[in-house]
């Protein structure tokens, strides 16, 4: 399948959404905003992993169920709290440190 959008002309070798203008280094993110990553070509590299592990999702089982925890298991009912509770304890045995994306169906069955 070929790339989606027009090809670069120039600058082949920075990363996808790094461009090269006015002699600085800039990351531009989904929202079209551009970001001044560095002057020098090794300092960017830096400042984009810098920028890219600051947005890296969490994907593990226990982060989901934490964030889960702290956001909506206070809405429920007392009852409702204690139950789901003991299922996180059955959870997190199982797929505590598994990324979502790795769990599939027949991991469930």
């Amino acid at each position: 399948m070929p790339p989606v959008g027009r090809a670069r002309k120039q600058d082949k070798h920075l990363p996808r959404r790094v461009y090269c203008k006015h002699g600085a280094y800039f990351f531009v993110d989904p929202t079209h905003k551009w970001h001044l990553l560095a002057r020098t070509y090794p300092d960017a590299l830096t400042a984009l992993a810098v920028r890219l592990q600051a947005e890296a999702p969490v994907d593990t089982m226990n982060h989901i169920i934490a964030k889960y925890e702290a956001e909506e298991l206070s809405k429920k009912a007392k009852k409702t709290q204690k139950g789901r509770r003991q299922e996180f304890k059955k959870l997190r045995e199982v797929f505590g440190t598994t990324r979502v994306i790795d769990i599939k169906p027949h991991h469930i069955w």
